[in-house]
């Protein structure tokens, strides 16, 4: 493989997509904030998210279980991206989108 010494085209169209997504969704979040408990926002947006997968793996034939290997990890992992959440709600309501992207 050949090691490159910048960024491509393709590169800079792709950091700068994903930069302008992430930019949306902190704006989204900080309108949602105006109407609803960023709590109750971020559950609603979760289980959006959550049917989203169901559909996605359904489609894709991949089964849906949990076994005993993997039920504490999913729990820890689930628990430290929802205390994401809602601290990136909670920052959204005190600030604006700029500093909190900061």
């Amino acid at each position: 493989m050949l090691a490159k010494k910048g960024v491509d085209a393709q590169g800079i169209v792709f950091l700068v997509g994903l930069s302008l997504l992430l930019a949306f969704n902190q704006i989204v979040i900080k309108v949602t904030n105006q109407g609803f408990q960023p709590v109750f926002a971020a559950g609603i947006r979760s289980l959006g998210g959550l049917l989203l997968v169901w559909v996605w793996m359904r489609w894709r034939g991949i089964p849906i279980g949990l076994t005993r290997r993997v039920l504490l990890p999913g729990l820890g992992l689930g628990l430290l991206f929802s205390f994401e959440f809602f601290c990136l709600f909670l920052a959204l309501d005190f600030t604006s989108v700029a500093r909190a992207s900061i």
